[in-house]
């Protein structure tokens, strides 16, 4: 259950671009996206794509952090009687 975030993310990741891939007219975005970069306002193939880093890079830190926390109560047991 440890990596069930950074996995929900990855699996949110490939699902978006493959979705956006399929479709040229349309893509999955995630909200208020030309608000943060407001390059990507209107078009709809930048916003799908930066919708697919935002979510790979969630991932990636989710999976850092759950190593971390791993290696912690790994090291944390060792130093226990």
């Amino acid at each position: 259950m440890r990596f069930l975030t950074p996995a929900l993310f990855a699996a949110a990741a490939v699902y978006v671009g493959w979705q956006n891939a399929q479709h040229t007219d349309r893509a999955l975005v995630l909200p208020f996206l030309d608000v943060v970069a407001p390059g990507t306002a209107g078009n709809v193939a930048a916003q799908g794509a930066l919708s697919v880093n935002i979510l790979w890079g969630l991932a990636a830190v989710f999976t850092l952090w759950e190593l971390f926390r791993m290696r912690r109560d790994r090291k944390a047991d060792d130093a226990s009687p």
